[in-house]
């Protein structure tokens, strides 16, 4: 009271209570009511409401129920205001317990049209259908029965408990002249609500019939409407509708216009919405990153973001949680820790946003392969949900960790969570990626008895995944056809990616034809048995599953890879630009070798690359890792070594030695859906100590990565490398002629392929009977090769040359089979 220069009167204490109200401050709330009573205030009726107005505003409700209590005749506004003040506050049963009191006490005082609405929102609450009945026949006895408010109310109610006939006969019955733009909106909101859409739509209009002008509040209500229903031919209708009433600049519209594209994947219409937009606010951000989101367009998420904080905009939660997904597809582990970061400095990892955001920033790491910060962030959290437990799960299963997962699973039952389907799925992927096929049986045969939950078709085909990784193709079977679930095409598909993994023909066919039956549309199970075939030679049946392709017109997606760089920019590239000389090349040795009858040895060099296959693909068919064929490809790549596949294990110590850094995920358009590969870009000497130590004869590590073919094939790299290094060195006549002829550098290294593949048979065996009739021209030369390559052997670095012979290699350029001589 002291900021006033004169002692306030009646209505300057009023208006400051209204001020307190508004600002929520309760100390000079509560100084103006001790003013009040001192100097006799309180006996005005207008004292008392406010004093119950700014009570209820400041959420001290037992203090607004004291000032009514001690009121001797409180009027029609002091009810009012105690009951709207209780409801606020979510005591909506005391609040209908005053209205009782109102109704009964005779002290002259009646509902009004303020008190019906707040009773009718308080019945709402507690559900109390039948007290809203009663109300609604008192309102034809006080004369509200046609009162907009009142009805509005009453609309809202019977709208909410599908009373849908009440609602519309009350909503007649009004009249034109009586439903405002407000009612139209309830009457519409509702329907939508309640799933009926069609009705929602027909109200709409018949309310531009009537000629009642919408508001931005009825467009975006019709728009949600559109979204849900993905009908992107009304909602273009309005779009129009909307720039014909000068809606469009409003950003309330524009936003729900760009949900609206985006739900309908018009991503383009989204994106000129968000661009022509005049003002963007934090919600238009957080929509349009939504929209690419959703539409896995990860990078355009990303890059949004960024766009997003170098105009200003001060990220949300909501941004956060949006573009934490974004970059766990893509491991964008660097982008991930920046967000973290903001995130720990903006205060969003406090307890309320613990349960939320902790969990989304937990599987980032987790789906990145930072296993420790995905650890750190979980140890952390103070209220662990079971989809916190489930994150760290199935993120040490993702990365072949399956001992660790075992671990976490324990944990979670000792501290007294119960494990839910998702849990049992995640577990049961850990087991099969890591190779733990009895753990996993036993999990199988006690989810039902030990937890209760029972085992579904995910959790069946994780365990015929399983056992098919494994080699146990018959155990695998036996439990696709005894399950107690029919099996759908996932689990027969995954049967049948086991028998392609290890060459059994048979079962391979008996899977593609259940898979054939259940969906023939499936485009990657027409390549599955199609690469079994061609694996023993079976080139007959391969075109038989080419031509069933076509006859039902199933087609493939091109593949496509990501490559990270310490940058924001990813570039996006199909496979057709990494190896399209080369597959040229390969289709057409196929096609020789076949036709001549090669020896059953020579199977894996006929292939044909088709529109849409990927590096993981044709190496999963040769059983040649990616970093082999990627480094005898070096050029065409243009990066030094890309890992990929979709468990890459490389043991920890030897992660540790080579000092990996940035981890990438490459994301592939035609790989099964859910599932993502990993890939790490290795430089220079790092490389070389992974190949290094993988070639020696490290049994346990070559049983960890499951590389154990890939000693010869680094000798086969190496003799590419060589290869590469003389014909750089000096062109003979000869080699000119080739090129002249048309030969290419990738043709020369196709042929490689051919070589090195029979290398690995007999690595000291040169093999000259088959060279003989080999379509490269550079064999025709006796030993001028082999001498070429010694010589380029020879000028090598010494230290380099003592790392090839640490390989194993030769000066000839082959693989001895073993580590030093030395």
């Amino acid at each position: 009271m002291k900021t006033f220069r004169h002692l306030p009167n009646l209505n300057q204490c009023i208006l400051f209570l209204q001020s307190c109200a508004f600002h929520k401050n309760l100390t000079k709330g509560k100084e103006t009511h001790s003013w009040m009573l001192v100097n006799g205030f309180l006996t005005a009726p207008p004292s008392v409401t406010s004093l119950i107005n700014m009570y209820s505003k400041c959420s001290i409700p037992l203090d607004a129920i004291s000032v009514f209590k001690d009121t001797h005749h409180p009027n029609i506004f002091a009810w009012n205001a105690i009951i709207a003040g209780l409801i606020s506050n979510g005591l909506s049963r005391d609040a209908f317990e005053f209205f009782r009191r109102m109704r009964w006490e005779d002290n002259g005082v009646y509902p009004d049209k303020f008190t019906f609405p707040c009773v009718i929102k308080a019945c709402l609450d507690l559900g109390e259908v039948y007290e809203v009945w009663k109300i609604h026949a008192d309102l034809f006895k006080v004369g509200l029965a046609n009162d907009e408010y009142v009805v509005s109310s009453l609309i809202n109610f019977y709208l909410k408990f599908s009373f849908m006939v009440e609602a519309w006969r009350l909503f007649d019955e009004l009249g034109e002249g009586k439903r405002d733009v407000v009612l139209w909106n309830a009457m519409i909101n509702g329907y939508a609500k309640i799933g009926g859409f069609n009705m929602a739509f027909q109200v709409f209009g018949r309310m531009v019939e009537e000629g009642v002008t919408p508001s931005k509040f009825t467009v975006t209500g019709i728009i949600s409407i559109f979204s849900m229903t993905r009908d992107v031919s009304n909602g273009r209708a309005v779009h129009g509708f909307v720039k014909k009433i000068g809606y469009e600049s409003d950003e309330v519209v524009s936003n729900s216009l760009i949900d609206m594209y985006g739900k309908c994947k018009l991503l383009g219409d989204a994106d000129w919405i968000f661009v022509e937009m005049p003002k963007r606010d934090i919600f238009s951000w957080n929509s349009i990153m939504s929209v690419h989101e959703q539409a896995a367009d990860y990078d355009g998420t990303l890059k949004l973001f960024d766009r997003m904080r170098n105009a200003g905009v001060v990220p949300d939660i909501v941004s956060i949680t949006t573009v934490l997904p974004a970059c766990s597809h893509l491991a964008a582990l660097v982008h991930g820790k920046e967000i973290h970061g903001h995130m720990i400095v903006n205060g969003y990892c406090g307890d309320f946003h613990d349960a939320y955001v902790g969990n989304a920033v937990m599987d980032m790491y987790a789906k990145c392969g930072s296993l420790n910060d995905a650890q750190l962030v979980f140890d952390k959290k103070k209220n662990r949900d079971i989809a916190s437990w489930n994150i760290m799960i199935m993120g040490y299963g993702l990365h072949g960790f399956g001992d660790e997962a075992l671990v976490m699973f324990s944990r979670m039952r000792e501290a007294h969570m119960i494990p839910n389907e998702v849990t049992f799925v995640a577990i049961l992927s850990a087991c099969s990626h890591g190779g733990l096929c009895d753990q996993g049986r036993e999990i199988l045969e006690h989810m039902e008895l030990d937890h209760g939950v029972v085992p579904t078709v995910e959790h069946y085909t994780c365990v015929v995944d399983m056992l098919g990784r494994a080699g146990k193709l018959n155990e695998a079977y036996e439990l696709a056809c005894s399950m107690p679930i029919e099996p759908n095409p996932i689990v027969w598909t995954a049967f049948l990616a086991a028998c392609r993994l290890h060459g059994n023909a048979d079962l391979a066919k008996i899977a593609a034809e259940r898979v054939f039956e259940l969906d023939p549309s499936r485009s990657g199970s027409y390549v599955l048995i199609s690469n079994v075939y061609g694996s023993v030679g079976r080139y007959e049946d391969v075109s038989e599953m080419r031509g069933a392709m076509k006859t039902r017109n199933v087609k493939k997606a091109p593949g496509c890879s990501w490559f990270g760089s310490e940058s924001w920019e990813r570039k996006k590239r199909l496979l057709a630009d990494h190896i399209h000389l080369q597959a040229q090349k390969w289709k057409f040795h196929g096609l020789v070798h076949s036709k001549d009858g090669q020896s059953s040895s020579n199977q894996l060099l006929i292939h044909v690359v088709k529109k849409g296959e990927t590096l993981t693909s044709i190496s999963r068919q040769y059983g040649v890792s990616i970093q082999a064929i990627v480094v005898a490809n070096s050029k065409i790549v243009n990066v030094d070594v890309v890992l990929e596949g979709d468990r890459l294990k490389i043991p920890a110590f030897i992660a540790e030695e080579t000092q990996v850094g940035s981890i990438w995920r490459s994301w592939s358009c035609i790989e099964a859906k859910g599932r993502r590969t990993s890939s790490k870009i290795l430089k220079g000497l790092e490389n070389q100590k992974i190949l290094t130590m993988m070639a020696s004869h490290n049994i346990q590590a070559a049983k960890i990565t499951g590389y154990l073919l890939l000693a010869p094939l680094v000798a086969f790299c190496i003799r590419c490398i060589l290869g590469v290094f003389h014909r750089r060195r000096a062109r003979s006549f000869k080699h000119q002629d080739i090129n002249a002829s048309g030969s290419h550098d990738h043709g020369s290294r196709s042929i490689r392929w051919k070589t090195a593949l029979r290398d690995i048979r007999e690595p000291d065996a040169f093999d000259t009977e088959s060279r003989k009739d080999s379509v490269d021209p550079l064999e025709d030369r006796s030993e001028a090769p082999f001498e070429d390559i010694s010589s380029a052997y020879t000028e090598l670095d010494p230290a380099y040359q003592k790392f090839l012979s640490e390989c194993g290699m030769s000066n000839w350029g082959y693989w001895r089979g073993g580590g030093s001589n030395e």
